[in-house]
């Protein structure tokens, strides 16, 4: 039997494209949620960061300072309590950048991420790149001959992987005790999963690694805009309460202390 073109046609309504509904522009900054001991889906645990950075030596510590971010050395957060981080969570509103505890809405900024981690909060944005700007090479010395990008260079390390998870990093971390050019990067990706962002797929987040060419440039970046804009981006993108929350949940929750004590 001879089949008609009209046959083999897909049915439009199994193929339809999903529309994404954008939340709208709101007028008003977000009501406050009252505490209900509600707790927050993480992928992430402190603890982790601590146990490595212990393990620093004194060329790998020179180095962390050397970046600007000698004072997250010294941050004990041995755990996030996951309660209060949704209820921070739930208060924060990105469009008016304020976090709603009630009787007060505080202004979160790059000043208040500054007070929390002690970052460089340098002239330079860190831009998130799919690829380098023109013009852009990096450093060259031993470890750069012929690589094109700093992620070439940070990915080379693991030539047989494909997916590059944290442990590699930690472990990568532990092989170079005298420091580095790719102690620093690995440091960066590293610590970016409990400051900053942590993938949806648990690997090592890399795109913010374009915005280093030289080693110089990394103290002279703004880290603090750049961990507030992923605060900003992660809860606009947190629609639903009960999913997995990606971003810096742990400055919200090393921040909130302070807050409270300077408003009482």
């Amino acid at each position: 039997m001879k089949v008609s073109k009209q046959d083999t046609h897909k049915d439009p309504t199994k193929y339809k494209k999903t529309i994404k509904v954008l939340e709208p522009i709101r007028t008003e900054p977000r009501p406050f949620n009252a505490y209900h001991h509600e707790a927050l889906s993480l992928r992430c645990s402190p603890s982790a960061f601590l146990d490595t950075i212990r393990q620093f030596t004194e060329a790998q510590i020179a180095d962390v300072k050397s970046m600007g971010f000698g004072h997250v050395l010294d941050i004990k957060v041995c755990f996030i309590t996951t309660d209060l981080g949704f209820w921070l969570l739930r208060n924060y509103d990105e469009q008016y950048n304020t976090l709603n505890i009630g009787n007060h809405r505080i202004r979160i900024t790059r000043d208040s991420v500054y007070d929390v981690f002690g970052i460089s909060k340098g002239t330079n944005p860190v831009l998130e790149k799919k690829k380098p700007r023109k013009g852009a090479t990096v450093e060259k010395n031993t470890t750069t001959d012929g690589v094109k990008t700093t992620i070439d260079e940070f990915r080379n390390q693991w030539p047989d992987n494909n997916k590059i998870i944290h442990a590699l990093v930690a472990q990568a971390m532990g092989q170079q005790p005298n420091g580095n050019r790719l102690f620093k990067l690995n440091f960066l990706a590293y610590s970016n999963k409990l400051f900053v962002e942590i993938t949806k797929s648990t690997t090592v987040k890399q795109s913010f690694l374009l915005a280093i060419d030289k080693e110089e440039d990394i103290s002279k970046l703004d880290w603090c805009s750049y961990v507030l804009e992923s605060l900003k981006r992660t809860r606009q993108s947190w629609k639903r309460v009960d999913s997995q929350y990606n971003g810096p949940v742990a400055f919200l929750t090393v921040c909130f202390p302070n807050i409270f004590k300077n408003i009482k």
